[in-house]
Order: structure tokens, then sequence, then C-alpha cells
């Protein structure tokens, strides 16, 4: 996954402890997106992040069962960004 054609790209990626979350995260990361990555763990969120060192992660303590903090979440993940959002 490459966007160097639109760099103000974000990507708000859940459940990147683990898994397909973090697989994405660093894919989309490395293709030059910033992610705004969550999850409700933190040590799995870390380490995530730890995985991304170019700082094109924003990493967010989120559980997406409260459907007010998931709204919250792309409020804040969303709102300071310039460009069409990537929702994975």
């Amino acid at each position: 996954m490459s966007y160097p054609d639109r760099p103000n790209r974000i990507a708000v990626v859940t459940g990147v402890g683990s898994g397909i979350g973090r697989a994405l995260t660093r894919a989309l990361a490395q293709g030059g997106a910033h992610v705004a990555a969550s999850d409700i763990d933190l040590a799995g969120l870390a380490e995530t992040r730890a995985l991304c060192p170019d700082g094109g992660v924003t990493a967010y303590r989120l559980g997406v069962a409260d459907r007010d903090a998931v709204l919250a979440h792309a409020e804040l993940a969303l709102g300071p960004v310039i460009g069409d959002p990537i929702l994975a």
C-alpha cells in the first residue's frame, strides 16, 4: 500500500495490538499514510507503535464496545487531518 500522491492520508485502524490490525498498521505506515492506531491492550498497542519507528503512528487506547468512545475517537483522530480518510 502506497500513497505517494496523497501525503495527507490518514488511516484509522482498531485492534492494532496484534494480528491483522498490527499488520495493517505497519503496511499503511510504511506506505506513507499516518495511522491513528487503537487497541484496548496497551502493551500490544505500544509494541505495534514501536514497530513503526518513522513517526507515522499515533496510538490511542480504545475499547470498541463503547459506541460513544468510538465516535469520540473518530472525531479526535480525524479532526486535525487534511485529506480523505482511510477507514479500516
